[in-house]
């Protein structure tokens, strides 16, 4: 059963410098947390990319702590101006599923006439200026 529910909240509440998170209980219900951007087509595109993300990876028996691990490790050896995503690393145990719900995410940038540079553009500067 899809049991998912999504939430914006400013990007300095994110667990760590990340445009979009999740987690799931035990219940199996997945907590999308989505970074507050500058209109509600946006903050959709990285909600879509992470509930087919977190699906994928429920598919393919990656846990979300896998994930976390591998993305906090990402995050203590991150340098200074590196705003790169950890599921871009090839090193990430989910990085066909972050490829795939990327592709999905561009599909869906198209159909609701986002400009993909301007949208990467505003993800990279939030990412340039997390606090967390």
């Amino acid at each position: 059963m899809l049991n998912f529910s999504i939430k914006t909240v400013p990007h300095s509440e994110q667990r760590y410098n990340t445009v979009g998170d999740y987690l799931t209980d035990k219940n199996g219900h997945t907590s999308i947390v989505v970074s507050s951007m500058s209109c509600s087509r946006r903050e959709m595109l990285v909600a879509v990319h992470e509930i087919v993300e977190s699906y994928l990876l429920k598919k393919a028996n990656i846990t979300d702590q896998q994930v976390d691990a591998f993305d906090f490790k990402f995050e203590e050896r991150r340098a200074e101006g590196d705003i790169s995503e950890p599921g871009d690393d090839p090193r990430a145990p989910y990085y066909d599923q972050h490829k795939n719900a990327t592709a999905l995410e561009k599909v869906l940038a198209s159909i609701l006439l986002v400009d993909w540079g301007d949208y990467t553009d505003e993800v990279n500067l939030l990412m340039s200026k997390y606090k967390g």
